[in-house]
């Protein structure tokens, strides 16, 4: 918004008013000769003249307002503010109903001076007397709505206490746009040289490891080096996807963009990164397309682009990940977060709904604000302005949020008092976020999928469900993963790979409003061999259906178990050799009997959801427990919680 309203901050050339009596027309011949000579200089902006012979007119007419306000608007045309504003009061003062542009010509003078309250009165009293709609009242309208903002947020300001990155980090060249990996072990960064020709040299993307204590000196990303440089990237929460810009506006052999700067993107696989592949004209044109944000879970990619057809300079688009493995037709993500400025830098947090981004087409601090809003059900909240001094007059940079979403990362060329305060060179900060606009706190899960018999890893699929959508998360050669679990939630989770038995995990966090510890798994899958015998082995270890629900002393199956109920029919469908038998279990509330017969009733309410599911009955037992075999404490409502299970075990393979 600054930006407008520098565009339209030209003083007002005050002549004589139409509004009442003239001044100068009462003046002698001489002095109306000097004030039209005084105007002829200003247009040539020779203003100290213009100034000179204003100044001569007022020694002998102390009080001609014409003067006055002419001068006035000389002085501001050089940026003496501080004598302009006090030229405007003065003429103010001597005939308060003289000229309402008076008032518009102080709020300005005043706007550049920083004194916002004061302004934002001054433009109010210009539109108390201008009702008729002008190119002039938009512009007073403007700079009232800015002024009144930048002094509100003056009077409460967030908790903002930058710190500049260590120098393993920040060098004397450029260091930008930090992304952090979700568990913290890698942080990604574009260094910038200014000083080098070389488009490959020029801009680089680096890397820094966590070594538990500090980021290590970061060094030249090893993955690839692409031959136009790399620019504007994001890194995917499990650090396995790269998205970047690479710009090529000439006609190089070499060259894979469509005119100008493309979104490129690379997977890391089979120990190394891809060759990086141009996202398609889908996503990319002959425009300028930068700037990326992928979502947690890998399907989508928020980018801001200059092409036609947007609501402003630079807009904001999505793609989605189509089954075909090929990218959606980027999608203007609408006037509710795109305005007619320059909408840039989004950042998706990986809890799936908060989203930042930068613009100047919004009321604000300055030139460009950044701002958050969430997304539901894929509906935008209203657009909320992070505040300042986290936002100030000056040109604010990009963000980037933790995953705990207490701490945000920017680049700024701001000193600090362990720099040199004439440094002019971009570095990364951080600090802490204040809690009006955090994301909801995320934590992760890392973990290994493998082999129970061989110990070798096992390349699988894994399905997170929070009841309100699913997510296939794959591993990758190696069988490891890192899965992203937004608080607030629970999840169930669930491996179900060819040739082994099922495995599901639970992850409780409906009731976790801060930052939860990260779970690390190591998952071992049963093998399925064909045998005839009883497996000793899955008799000793039944399999635990975590994710199988009833109503506290009923023994109706929940909605919230379906999920579960149906994996483990795939199972049996797939291995109709195998017989199962389903086991319930109660803590030690009430009668033994009583028990005894609803652990039974619960372990047939399962094997009956199987069989409407297509599986024959000949594959499933039931046999109920009751409180007979606790697997903890029956003290504690944790423990107690534990004990009302379900688990199967398996007769036949």
């Amino acid at each position: 918004m600054l930006r407008l309203l520098i565009s339209i901050f030209v003083f007002l050339g005050f002549a004589c008013s139409s509004y009442g009596q003239s001044y100068i027309k009462q003046s002698s011949k001489k002095l109306k000769s000097k004030f039209a000579k005084s105007a002829q200089l200003a247009s040539q902006n020779k203003y100290e003249e213009a100034i000179k012979l204003c100044n001569q007119i007022l020694k002998k007419e102390k009080d001609n307002l014409d003067v006055l306000l002419r001068r006035s608007s000389y002085l501001a045309s050089i940026k003496k503010f501080s004598a302009a504003e006090k030229g405007f009061k003065e003429a103010i003062n001597l005939n308060p109903s003289y000229d309402p542009r008076m008032y518009y010509s102080l709020g300005k003078t005043q706007f550049a001076l920083k004194n916002y309250e004061e302004a934002s009165t001054n433009f109010g009293l210009f539109l108390q007397h201008n009702k008729k709609e002008s190119s002039l009242v938009k512009k007073a309208h403007l700079f009232q709505s800015q002024s009144s903002f930048i002094a509100e947020a003056i009077k409460n300001p967030v908790p903002f206490d930058p710190v500049r990155m260590d120098p393993e980090i920040n060098t004397n060249k450029w260091e930008c746009l930090p992304y952090l990996s979700a568990d913290g072990s890698s942080l990604l960064y574009l260094t910038i040289d200014p000083k080098e020709n070389d488009p490959s040299k020029k801009q680089r993307l680096y890397s820094s490891q966590f070594d538990g204590n500090k980021f290590l000196k970061g060094e030249p990303f090893s993955g690839f080096n692409y031959p136009f440089g790399e620019g504007a990237h994001c890194l995917s929460p499990n650090g396995q996807v790269i998205v970047f810009t690479s710009c090529d506006f000439g006609n190089s052999p070499k060259r894979t963009s469509y005119g100008g700067c493309d979104l490129y993107i690379s997977y890391f696989d089979q120990g190394k990164w891809t060759t990086p592949r141009n996202l398609g004209n889908n996503v990319n044109t002959r425009y300028w397309d930068s700037q990326p944000t992928i979502s947690s879970d890998n399907k989508s990619i928020i980018f801001s682009s200059k092409r036609k057809g947007g609501l402003g300079g630079a807009d904001l688009y999505e793609t989605r990940l189509m089954s075909n493995g090929e990218w959606s037709k980027a999608s203007n993500l609408g006037e509710q977060i795109n305005t007619t400025g320059d909408d840039e830098s989004p950042f998706m947090h990986p809890d799936g709904q908060s989203f930042y981004f930068r613009s100047n087409g919004r009321v604000g601090m300055g030139d460009f604000d950044i701002y958050m809003c969430t997304r539901k059900k894929g509906k935008w909240s209203e657009v909320k302005n992070l505040g300042y001094p986290i936002n100030t007059v000056d040109d604010d940079g990009a963000l980037f949020v933790s995953l705990n979403g207490e701490k945000a990362y920017f680049t700024s060329n701001r000193s600090s008092e362990e720099s040199d305060a004439s440094k002019n060179d971009l570095d990364i900060f951080s600090f802490d976020l204040p809690s009006a606009v955090r994301p909801i706190a995320t934590t992760f899960v890392k973990g290994k999928i493998m082999d129970a018999k061989t110990k070798s890893p096992v390349k699988s699929t894994i399905e997170i469900d929070n009841e309100e959508e699913k997510r296939d998360i794959k591993t990758n050669e190696k069988g490891e993963f890192i899965i992203t679990l937004p608080t607030q939630k629970n999840y169930a989770f669930h491996v179900q790979e060819k040739g082994y038995l099922l495995k599901s995990d639970r992850f409780e966090l409906k009731n976790v409003n801060t930052a939860h510890d990260p779970f690390l798994l190591v998952v071992d899958l049963i093998p399925i061999e064909k045998n005839d015998n009883i497996s000793i082995e899955t008799k000793e270890q039944p399999i635990l259906l975590k994710n199988i629900f009833f109503e506290s002393g009923k023994f109706e199956l929940l909605n919230a178990s379906l999920n579960e109920i149906n994996k483990l029919a795939q199972m049996l469908r797939s291995n109709p050799s195998m017989i199962i038998e389903v086991h319930g279990h109660t803590d030690n509330v009430g009668p033994e009997n009583e028990n005894l017969e609803l652990s039974n009733q619960r372990a047939l309410a399962v094997k009956n959801a199987l069989i409407d599911l297509g599986c024959p009955s000949t594959q499933i037992k039931h046999k109920g427990y009751g409180e007979s075999k606790p697997i903890a404490s029956n003290e504690t409502e944790e423990g107690k919680k534990l004990n009302r299970r379900t688990e199967f075990i398996i007769l036949k393979k």
